[in-house]
Parts: structure tokens; C-alpha cells; sequence
């Protein structure tokens, strides 16, 4: 099932720290869906489904060769998955065939819609981790989403003091019952700032800035 949440912008304002954000609800994703440009829509996907034969035929040939490649029957099957919900819900804004989308690579290996078929001028982001898959869709603006399974058995004393800075081993040491989620939020920070430079980088490139 194809699940959406909606995120307005208040232009003017400070965007709130996560903890001050009210609790978002999760509603069936619409078939002919609306994104006004001070808006972010977030769909939700499971990767564990069947692959149905409409999610089959959104596929393209190139997503099947790159499917073909991936040794693991689970890994192959939630790569299509997360493929065919991509398309499916990008061509639902477009109101285009899914299978017939075509996509650009960024200096950064980033995809983006190719420009003839992106009357929206939708930009997207992609992230999946287990059985789970987030798809972020905006326009006229870049976007990043992220996604992470959580392992309760990962974290540890070792990993924290091999990974972070001596402040951040401090911080984690205060919650001792919570290592794990500290963890998983400093990871999730920095790879969230990771990929905003990156988006920069490419920018500046695209406008031929040095």
C-alpha cells in the first residue's frame, strides 16, 4: 500500500526542531495527487509485498537489467519495489505512463526527472532501509528523506568511540539506555549533512561556479 503525509511550509517562520513537530498521520496516497510549490508530500511503501502485475509492468527495461544484477532474490525484489513505487507515484503527478519516465543522473549520481516529461518541475528523493521505503516529492526545489532500520543488537561502547568525536561519545554516554537511537540520530545528522553539500556542490556545478 502506497501511503502519503503532507508537509506545508510557513514561509516567514523558523522551522521547528523535530521534537517540537506535531505527530503526522498517514493517509492512503491519492490517485491524482496535488503539490502546491510551498509543499512537501512524503509516501510511505512497503518492500515486502508481492510484486503485483501493475507494480511489474511500471518497471522499465533499464530498471530490469539493473534488477537482474543484484545477486540476493530479497535485494532484487526490494530494489523493483522501491523502482516501481517510484514511478507509480511520480507518474501520478504527471499524469504519465510510469513505465515510460525517463530520468536524468546529477554530477553527484543523483536521479532527477528528465526535463521534457517534468512539466511540474517535480524534484524527489529515494531512501529505503529493510522493508520500508520513503519517497519525498517537491517542487522547484531539492528534497532529501532518509530511512533506517533500527537494530537493537548494532550499537556499542566501541562503535561510538571509533565513529565519533569525543563530544558526541560524551553526549551518548548521559543516555546509557538509549545508545542505540542517539546513535542512530548523530548517523543520521551527519549523513543528512553530507548530502546537502553534495546537493550544493552539484548546484554550483550545474551554474558553473568554481
Amino acid at each position: 500500500m502506497l501511503e502519503m503525509n503532507s508537509l506545508f511550509e510557513r514561509r516567514g517562520t523558523r522551522s521547528p526542531s523535530a521534537q517540537a513537530l506535531p505527530r503526522q498521520s498517514w493517509q492512503k496516497g491519492p490517485h491524482a495527487p496535488v503539490l502546491w510549490p510551498n509543499e512537501v508530500h512524503v509516501w510511505r511503501a512497503r518492500l515486502d509485498g508481492p510484486l503485483s502485475k501493475s507494480f511489474e509492468l511500471s518497471l522499465s527495461e533499464d530498471d530490469r537489467e539493473r534488477a537482474a544484477r543484484f545477486k540476493f532474490e530479497g535485494d532484487r525484489h526490494r530494489f523493483m519495489m522501491a523502482r516501481a513505487c517510484l514511478r507509480i507515484i511520480l507518474g501520478r503527478y504527471l499524469k504519465a505512463s510510469a513505465a515510460g519516465l525517463k530520468f536524468d543522473l546529477g554530477a553527484f549520481g543523483k536521479p532527477s526527472l528528465a526535463p521534457p516529461e517534468n512539466a511540474l518541475d517535480l524534484r524527489f528523493n529515494l531512501s529505503h532501509s529493510h522493508q520500508l521505503a520513503l519517497i519525498a516529492i517537491t517542487r522547484g526545489r531539492e528534497v532529501g528523506v532518509d530511512v533506517e532500520f533500527m537494530r537493537a543488537d548494532f550499537a556499542n561502547d566501541e562503535v561510538a568511540e571509533h565513529f565519533f568525536s569525543p563530544a558526541e561519545v560524551k553526549q551518548l554516554g548521559r543516555t546509557p539506555d538509549a545508545v542505540y537511537q542517539s546513535l542512530s540520530r548523530i548517523h543520521r545528522a551527519l549523513r543528512g549533512c553530507v548530502e546537502r553539500q553534495l546537493v550544493r556542490l552539484e548546484n554550483r556545478v550545474k551554474g558553473g561556479v568554481s
